[in-house]
């Protein structure tokens, strides 16, 4: 069953949203900051790790 977590981090002035696996491990993660809270970063586990695979295996 996944879970979800939003927190604040004051000095930058940015909400964050994780999406959670079963682990508790993140699966996605979104951060929203400023007054209009506009997109800062959307990351999805599952990308991020075939990125660092394709770029592992190009060193």
């Amino acid at each position: 069953m996944l879970s979800y977590v939003r927190w604040y981090w004051p000095e930058e002035d940015r909400w964050n949203y994780d999406e959670l696996d079963t682990d508790r491990w993140s699966l996605r993660h979104v951060e929203l900051g400023g007054i209009e809270r506009s997109w800062r970063r959307c990351l999805w586990q599952k990308r991020w790790q075939h990125a660092t695979q394709e770029a592992g295996a190009l060193l």
